[in-house]
């Protein structure tokens, strides 16, 4: 996803369009810098403001994982919103890091007060007053977030551990905003009213790790924001993005202290939301997000209050609604590449690794040498010839034809700096073909 298009997308947010000014002059990729931004911000919306929806109220809260590769700058883009919401919402519960891949160690840090959820785990739960007033129960500024937390990791795999079925059901129902009942140790215990939202980073190859196949029919994944983006080029000199965006520290103060009650929704508005449920709008069709294609609608009401909050107005109108709808759709357009191989068949993952490769690799390879990669997974060459044929189709990957040389590919994002074809034709007869990636630095 190119920045332009990000920028595009939340032009006609003042908030969103004036960090992505301030973080110009760094590395870490526009679409990474405003889910950040809106991931905090879901946090400090807590459970104190909502979305009437008639049968019940949808919370701001959001699931937000930034998945991509090593080095692509998603713990950097986390870091300057995740400080100024510290500084903007005093007493926000933060969750542990490490909870062992189990509930438990987060059902103990949501059942704390507040003053001590981030440091100690470890307290039995009929040592918790349940009953006891709000006001002593260390800080929280409103009884309505005495359950609510914020998860924030730049490697959620440790809070996600490997197999995370249990946990999945927890997050599911703390993404819903319901009550949660079972036994820890010795002690029954309730989360009433409890809700979280979840800011993390991880990278396509772990995903599959920590997160079994199975767990693609729970629904959890669908609750989940799983943002792509490529890293935009080297900054030698960066800004202090954190200094220079005061603005968002007010608007998270705002959203922490004064953002109160049920969200209003214009006439215009809720006539677009009515158009796009029905719709249907979407630009994903990959199989393994069905579930997210059911919940879409419900990621899409969260999010418009989020875009009117950060504009610190409580009264949703159609542009708010058209920002989170255009953000959805250039972040679906990556959210497979989010997944890498998890939930692919044999098939789908040997595709998956080729276009990775191709990606990977600066300038054009032979088709011989991408052929030599996937002859074990792809035997059929029939079957290869149809992947690469899809590739193109899809504007992944574009084909050229060298004299003396075939076929060779190359990925259609790169920018292209055009080498003479005899210099290419020149390595490839020395035999110099063993790293294809050296192949051309284009």
């Amino acid at each position: 996803m190119s920045e332009e298009e990000t920028r595009a997308a939340v032009k006609d947010n003042k908030l969103l369009s004036a960090y992505l000014d301030v973080t110009v002059h760094s590395e870490f990729p526009a679409l990474y810098s405003v889910w950040s931004v809106i991931g905090c911000a879901s946090a400090a919306l807590g459970r104190h403001a909502w979305f009437d929806f008639g049968i019940s109220n949808i919370y701001p809260n959001m699931y937000v994982v930034l998945s991509g590769t090593p080095g692509s700058r998603k713990s950097e883009a986390q870091k300057p919103p995740v400080a100024l919401l510290r500084e903007a919402a005093k007493g926000l519960r933060f969750a542990p890091h490490d909870t062992g891949d189990r509930p438990q160690g987060l059902i103990e840090a949501i059942l704390q007060p507040v003053d001590c959820a981030e440091e100690q785990t470890g307290v039995e739960m009929n040592e918790l007053l349940f009953d006891t007033p709000i006001d002593l129960l260390g800080y929280p500024p409103l009884k309505a977030d005495k359950h609510f937390m914020f998860l924030y990791n730049d490697d959620i795999g440790t809070n996600f551990g490997t197999g995370i079925v249990a946990l999945a059901r927890f997050l599911s129902k703390m993404w819903d905003g319901l009550e949660y009942t079972g036994r820890l140790k010795r002690s029954q215990f309730k989360v009433n009213g409890g809700l979280m939202a979840i800011l993390g980073a991880t990278t396509p190859d772990d995903m599959h790790r920590f997160m079994p196949a199975e767990s693609i029919g729970q629904g959890f994944p669908s609750r989940i924001i799983f943002v792509n983006a490529k890293r935009k080029g080297k900054v030698a000199w960066p800004k202090d993005v954190k200094k220079e965006s005061g603005f968002l520290r007010e608007a998270y103060e705002w959203m922490f202290t004064d953002c109160l009650g049920a969200f209003s929704l214009s006439d215009e508005a809720r006539e677009l939301v009515g158009s796009l449920y029905l719709t249907g709008a979407t630009a994903i069709s990959d199989t393994r997000f069905v579930y997210y294609k059911e919940r879409r609608h419900t990621q899409l009401l969260k999010l418009m209050c989020i875009c009117a909050a950060l504009e610190k107005t409580m009264a949703i109108n159609a542009t708010h609604v058209r920002t989170a709808h255009s953000l959805l759709l250039i972040t679906e357009t990556t959210m497979p590449d989010a997944l890498g191989e998890f939930g692919l068949s044999p098939l789908s993952k040997a595709k998956h690794g080729l276009l990775v490769f191709i990606e990977a690799t600066d300038g054009w390879i032979p088709r011989k040498a991408l052929r030599q990669l996937t002859c074990r997974d792809i035997a059929s060459e029939a079957m290869f010839s149809e992947v690469l044929l899809e590739f193109m189709a899809t504007g992944k990957v574009i084909k050229d034809n060298l004299p003396d040389i075939g076929e060779v590919y190359r990925a259609s994002n790169k920018s292209e700096k055009r080498k003479d074809r005899a210099a290419i034709r020149a390595m490839l007869k020395k035999g110099n073909n063993e790293n294809v990636s050296s192949l051309l630095d284009l």
